[in-house]
């Protein structure tokens, strides 16, 4: 067992203080080392077939990185990252990302092979996905936050939610972008009552919803900001002009003021000159 445990902690270094029974056995590690390591207090079983070290940090995301390495127990999850053949999605994907407010489980997996599990708390879906909408988030690969909330319109499809999971990323610095997203879209379009393929049109009823768009944007701004001072000065040059045009028209004024060498509107709103016919 002495032997056994640093060749452990070498690979659970890498993948979250995990090991599955496949890499243990590859360089040398029984089963029954494993065993022998989880009644000793170093290891706890987090699944069949996957371990972790009890010394390791814990965090919320352990089972569902547990359950990502057991879908290829063989192999290291570094090596995994540049062309991954399973990757989290939709649900479990947003839950990653921390937006919206939805449950994680079962863990939703995209696949390029057609698999199936024998947990409860695991699906999969076979489905490819473009390279460009792959990120690592928490250490494990996931469907980009564009892609994530425009599967999650197709799989969840309350609209209240998805705008949730629209706001929560935009309102932390990752805006969804629409040029990305209109084509992923596009074909929920009818489902909402746009003309079919009006990608464009889905992400504004996100956006409203999510409070992200244009107009709410501005009337959250307008409530937080005084904007008296600025409306203020904007009468105020409204009113100078209107006693410019007014004066321009009343040449018996105009030559008073001329006169008096005041400036108009200055000296009609101190009240310092008086109309003509005021005596």
């Amino acid at each position: 067992m002495k032997q056994a445990e640093p060749l452990v902690r070498e690979i659970t270094v890498g993948q979250w203080g995990m090991i599955s029974t496949r890499q243990a056995s590859a360089v040398g590690v029984s089963r029954l080392d494993l065993s022998r390591l989880e009644k000793a207090g170093k290891l706890e079983r987090m699944s069949t077939g996957i371990y972790r070290q009890t010394a390791a940090p814990q965090s919320q995301f352990d089972n569902v990185r547990a359950a990502w390495l057991s879908t290829e127990p063989e192999t290291l999850a570094w090596k995994r990252y540049d062309e991954p053949s399973v990757i989290v999605g939709s649900s479990t994907a947003a839950w990653l990302h921390r937006i919206g407010d939805l449950q994680p489980e079962p863990y939703e997996f995209f696949s390029t092979t057609r698999r199936q599990s024998a947990r409860d708390d695991v699906h999969f879906r076979q489905r490819t996905i473009a390279s460009n909408e792959l990120r690592i988030v928490e250490g494990l690969p996931a469907t980009s936050v564009e892609q994530t909330i425009a599967d999650l319109l197709q799989d969840v499809g309350d609209v209240s939610l998805v705008g949730a999971a629209f706001r929560d990323a935009a309102t932390s610095g990752r805006e969804p972008d629409r040029g990305r997203m209109e084509p992923m879209l596009a074909g929920l379009a009818k489902r909402y009552g746009f003309a079919p393929g009006n990608g464009g049109h889905v992400y504004d009823m996100l956006a409203v919803e999510a409070g992200t768009d244009p107009e709410s944007v501005f009337v959250r701004y307008a409530n937080q900001v005084d904007l008296q001072p600025y409306i203020d000065e904007s009468v105020r040059k409204f009113m100078d002009e209107a006693v410019r045009k007014a004066l321009a028209e009343n040449k018996e004024w105009s030559e008073m003021l001329q006169r008096l060498g005041a400036d108009v509107p200055r000296a009609l709103s101190s009240g310092k000159v008086s109309r003509p016919d005021a005596g």
